[in-house]
């Protein structure tokens, strides 16, 4: 597909619209040589910035942006109404730049003693109210901004500041030493008054681009609660934001309602690429925050669709608390990129996808190689679904579910080689805790070097006014091969009933696929003990005696304790391979046998197609994302978009 003729055709249709409803499209192009702020915003008399344009746009007008490299925060002043949606679309869609940063031209002084290492004044002028290079990084449940300098000692900690040298992030050190070692790094002095930098090998300041994070957001209303406004074409990169709380992406809706962001590149953010949700319950540390807005305004329904999300420093997309929102075909990349951990964080907040309290439909996303969970949805997800997804590489768990009741469906999405993050998430495919209600079905779920699923109890927490807990979990029709274990579930108490796992193809080994886990609030373990080993009958005893040490289960003992899996099938690994490659996004699947396929699952209620989008049988169906595989070399591409 022709990028370019798309995008013309899409400002062409929104021209066209916009005429006939009798709408503006101001056109910027800085460099344009008659642009100019005072100018109408014709294409003949073009506006220089796209603020100037913002503060001009209302309902049905469009913001019509030339290609170049725009150094401005953009503040719409006005949302749009329902059929009028207040636009801002970029000319030529990855031409249109605009940064948090600016060029950096101070006088370097040169290390003489250490080749390549120089150092230049930090001018509180190229900044607003804050240097973000005296700003210490916080990732917290209230909002703090602690003076990272001036500092003292051999080690001194992060700031907020970002430097970028032709375009490439250079690595902040905690130590000078360090830096006069390491090419590529930069460190604040302990005053707090120079930057030293050790420039990449090859490369001297007057011979590179060097630019510096001077803004907090990128396109971001300073108005809360504004709506129907659309994001489209754009990259946006280069950002000195704060961590949550409150949640202040690079590019954020402010509390908004209805916005459309799409077809954007999203990157280089200090922590959040993109907040979609409702900024913070704490509505007093709301900063740069008009007078009247400083109150609890609740938005949602919002489409994020088609992005490219990476690098940013600690979350891709993060929301909370928003109904209605779609995340749809987004590629979602090497954010955590910080590998911020409870090291230098007072609040858990780092995944590729975070939201709160949300009913979010996440759908026929590529969620790749974050160094964090890939989706975690916290403290509420009621009719929440996460479908169509391609789960892969990521840290902790796949799929993340924190405190909830109400149902979230999690089906047809791949989701493999999930690696561990700390010993508490040692790379689950999908993982639950204190949630209740969650529905896992025809999945893909394999090489997670934690369990396939695990789902538990790990606190005293009420959700709704009633304790969280593992209840009406269904664990139906998915493949599960090749993780350190297939399935965690508590053995049933009071805090866990009504669980079934079945109808699962399953590979790995058999003497320890399932793990029955002790939780929090369930009767003596001795009780436990013993009704394991009452219900293990006496062929079972030995491996009854073994899981009393290790909480390992093999799949005739987890039958016999539990009654799960009583249609579930052991897949023949000679037989049965999957093949997935992570830099294609294929997948490869052999199957010699038809052992799979004669599996005759019964239908899961919400689940209408399969991964590809092909309507699903009322009968008949087979365990996994793909209703079409054959007895013989199955081939998927997993992501043939862009």
């Amino acid at each position: 597909m022709n990028t370019r003729k798309a995008c013309t055709a899409a400002v062409c249709a929104w021209i066209v619209w916009a005429a006939g409803a009798q709408a503006r499209v101001y056109t910027v192009d800085q460099q344009a040589k008659n642009a100019g702020d005072d100018n109408p915003g014709t294409s003949e008399l073009p506006l220089r910035t796209i603020a100037a344009a913002a503060r001009l746009a209302g309902p049905g007008d469009t913001v019509l942006v030339q290609p170049g490299v725009y150094r401005e925060r953009i503040t719409p002043a006005r949302g749009g109404e329902e059929s009028r949606p207040v636009v801002y679309q970029a000319a030529l869609s990855g031409k249109t730049i605009i940064r948090g940063s600016e060029i950096w031209t101070p006088t370097w002084e040169e290390d003489a003693a250490n080749p390549g290492v120089y150092t230049a004044a930090i001018d509180d002028a190229l900044f607003g109210e804050q240097n973000p290079f005296r700003t210490g990084l916080s990732i917290a449940s209230n909002d703090l901004e602690p003076k990272a300098r001036p500092a003292f000692g051999n080690i001194m900690p992060y700031t907020l500041g970002q430097v970028f040298v032709d375009g490439e992030p250079m690595v902040q050190s905690l130590t000078v030493r360090t830096v006069k070692a390491t090419p590529g790094s930069w460190i604040v002095s302990g005053n707090g008054k120079r930057l030293v930098m050790h420039f990449p090998p090859g490369l001297r300041p007057d011979g590179c681009l060097v630019e510096i994070a001077t803004r907090n957001r990128v396109f971001c209303p300073r108005k809360r609660g504004l709506g129907h406004i659309q994001v489209r074409g754009f990259v946006f990169e280069h950002c000195a934001n704060q961590g949550p709380f409150p949640q202040g992406g690079m590019v954020s809706v402010r509390s908004g309602h209805h916005w459309v962001i799409e077809d954007n590149v999203i990157r280089f953010a200090k922590t959040v690429g993109l907040d979609c949700g409702s900024e913070t319950w704490k509505v007093s540390e709301l900063k740069d925050t008009l007078e009247e807005d400083r109150k609890l305004v609740i938005g949602g329904q919002h489409v994020i669709r088609n992005n490219v999300i990476t690098d940013n420093g600690l979350c891709g997309i993060a929301g909370w608390n928003h109904k209605g929102t779609k995340i749809l075909g987004n590629r979602i990349e090497r954010n955590n990129r910080l590998t911020i951990t409870k090291a230098e964080a007072q609040w858990e907040e780092w995944g590729a996808i975070k939201l709160h309290a949300s009913d979010a439909l996440i759908e026929g996303n590529l969620i790749r190689d974050n160094n964090c969970y890939g989706i975690w949805i916290d403290n509420g997800y009621h009719n929440a679904r996460i479908t169509r997804n391609v789960v892969i590489g990521n840290r902790g768990a796949g799929v993340f579910l924190e405190l909830g009741a109400g149902g979230c469906l999690i089906d047809n999405n791949v989701i493999a080689r999930t690696t561990e993050l700390g010993t508490f998430y040692p790379g689950f495919g999908v993982y639950a805790h204190d949630a209740a209600d969650v529905t896992v079905a025809h999945n893909l779920i394999t090489g997670n070097a934690g369990a396939g699923v695990l789902m538990r109890k790990v606190s005293n927490r009420d959700f709704g006014g009633k304790p969280a807990q593992p209840s009406n979990e269904n664990i139906l029709n998915n493949i599960i091969v090749n993780n350190g274990l297939a399935v965690g579930m508590p053995f049933p108490y009071q805090y866990s009933r009504n669980c079934r796992s079945d109808w699962n193809a399953l590979a790995g080994n058999e003497k320890i696929l399932f793990n029955l886990i002790y939780s929090v609030g369930q009767p003596k373990r001795e009780d436990i003990v013993r009704a394991v080993q009452a219900k293990a009958g006496a062929d079972l005893q030995d491996p009854a005696s073994a899981w009393q040490a290790t909480g390992l289960l093999s799949l005739d003992l987890w039958k016999a304790v539990t009654g799960w899996e009583a249609n579930s099938a052991m897949l023949d690994n000679k037989q049965c391979r999957f093949n997935l490659k992570a830099s294609e996004c294929s997948l490869r699947v052999d199957l010699g046998t038809d052992q799979l396929l004669n599996m005759t699952c019964p239908p899961v209620e919400g689940v209408e197609a399969d991964f590809n989008g092909k309507p699903l049988k009322k009968s008949g169906l087979i365990p996994g994302p793909f209703q079409d595989l054959d007895v013989d070399t199955n081939y998927y591409l997993l992501w043939p978009r862009r």
